[in-house]
């Protein structure tokens, strides 16, 4: 709840150019924070070349509009590590939920019932969730921007009411399907879309709009979209990749357990029967132990212990026997 009052209060202390390069060192934070806690997809160095290309690119793009000051600049900073934190933390909580949904389902698991367990794991944390995140973030919001909303109340018409609800709306919507995002997929994954999102505001407000942009901004608004796709690309390669890779030690230790020089349970029981059978001088004959060295020392070694035991007890009883005599 703690995080949109803080990144409205950022806004409204620093320019929109500052907010947006403030937005860029989340996305190293969310990295350091991933790796430290064992959760998301590891970067290969395709990725992580074209996620600093990206961001250099949302730097460009929001140089022309940069305006700090000591209090925007704190702002901004506990803005950084609070969402950073929240996003990773948010994605572990669903995709334990996630986990604890498919092992304790009834139906066998296929492509289609995990995505289904998924929405519904994930869906059912946001509904429980997002009711209270609500309720507590009017007290924060009261405090951070409680005299700027009368203010601009009492100057308001029907329109801008009408407007302001519509902007709530979406934004309701945006942060429901953001909160989707991060803990199906990765906090580093929406702030990529988060990205995406403002290399599309440039240039739809420059192509559709009419918005006087130079070719700094162009370039790296272009820049990033650009990246952005490669990225994509990339982590498409890694995971059709990694899936192979995991293929093939499965198929590697399918092959070690079906190999027909490694013995059955069946037979090495069963070796164990005719082993025992020849000790006790059964007219069986004892076969060759063609096992590995590891089970014929086991073998062995019960042998050896079984027949220490006769052999005491046997002596045992003829002590007993001369003692009555």
């Amino acid at each position: 709840a703690l995080a949109p009052a803080l990144a409205n209060a950022s806004l409204e202390a620093n320019s929109v150019g500052f907010t947006q390069l403030s937005k860029v060192l989340t996305t190293p934070v969310i990295v350091l924070l991933e790796r430290s806690r064992g959760v998301g997809a590891p970067l290969n160095w395709s990725r992580l070349c074209w996620l600093i290309v990206a961001h250099f690119g949302v730097a460009l793009a929001s140089i022309a509009d940069v305006s700090v000051s000591k209090y925007g600049v704190l702002i901004a900073t506990i803005n950084v590590l609070v969402t950073a934190r929240y996003k990773v933390e948010w994605n572990k909580t669903c995709q334990d939920r996630v986990k604890f949904a498919q092992l304790g389902a009834n139906s066998p698991s296929t492509p289609n019932s995990n995505a289904d367990r998924e929405v519904k794991a994930v869906s059912q944390v946001v509904q429980l969730t997002l009711p209270l995140a609500t309720l507590s973030l009017l007290p924060i919001a009261l405090i951070l921007e409680g005299r700027t909303a009368i203010q601009r109340f009492k100057h308001i018409d029907t329109r801008g009411m009408l407007a302001l609800f519509i902007a709530a709306f979406l934004g309701a919507w945006t942060s429901f399907t953001g909160y989707q995002v991060i803990g199906r997929l990765s906090a580093l994954t929406h702030q990529i879309l988060g990205q995406t999102k403002y290399g599309c505001l440039i240039l739809s407000s420059y192509f559709l709009l009419g918005a006087q942009l130079n070719a700094t901004q162009l370039t790296g608004a272009a820049l990033t979209m650009t990246s952005i796709l490669l990225y994509t690309k990339a982590t498409i390669d890694q995971s059709i990749s990694l899936g192979k890779s995991r293929h093939d030690s499965a198929s590697v230790v399918n092959t070690r357990h079906t190999s027909p020089n490694t013995p059955s349970r069946k037979t090495t029981a069963k070796k164990f029967v005719l082993e025992n059978s020849a000790l006790n001088g059964s007219p069986r004959i004892r076969r060759k132990s063609t096992s590995n060295p590891v089970e014929t020392n086991v073998v062995t070694h019960n042998i050896t212990v079984a027949t220490f035991e006769a052999t005491t007890s046997m002596q045992n009883s003829e002590q007993n026997s001369s003692f009555v005599a």
